[in-house]
């Protein structure tokens, strides 16, 4: 059971990195957001026709965490990896790398990933300059035949900042 939530897990959160929003203070710019930031902890809810169904948190560690890096030139890079405890043993799954251009726009930050269509704006809170949290709009959770549209979920990441 816990191997089947932790997979529907890194699910969501690969469609979260794709399409994420959260708050921010005023006055974002470009060199506060620059550099490398890695999660220290992710929660999750999943709502059944908006009525909150399920949540769970993941502490990041060096099995089980996600990176943002935000580039001077206006590029980022999403990455990451999550492991899944078996019974016999453990089974790291490596999220493929995000890639594309970024934008800051006021107090949003808009992204294009490459080769693609997908787009998302998002916002940030800095809790200080090395602390950052990343709240997701309601999002439908990904099926074998597209999109759940009575499950949606919401995921918070706390990232700290590994490098400037």
């Amino acid at each position: 059971m816990r191997s089947v939530v932790f997979r529907r897990f890194c699910i969501l959160f690969t469609v979260f990195l794709l399409c994420f929003s959260c708050k921010k203070k005023e006055n974002l710019t470009q060199q506060e957001i620059i550099g490398t930031w890695k999660s220290v902890l992710i929660t999750t809810e999943i709502y059944e026709q908006d009525k909150l169904r399920e949540s769970f948190e993941l502490a990041s560690d060096e099995k089980n965490f996600n990176m943002m890096e935000f580039h001077k030139d206006g590029t980022f890079k999403s990455s990451g990896q999550f492991t899944l405890n078996n019974d016999f043993s453990d089974s790291t799954i490596k999220l493929d790398d995000q890639i594309g251009k970024y934008k800051i726009k006021g107090d949003k930050i808009a992204t294009q990933l490459n080769d693609t269509a997908v787009n998302s704006e998002m916002t940030f809170n800095f809790t200080n300059k090395n602390v950052l949290t990343v709240i997701s709009e309601q999002m439908h959770l990904p099926n074998r035949n597209g999109w759940d549209t009575n499950h949606t979920f919401i995921t918070t990441t706390t990232f700290k900042r590994t490098s400037p």
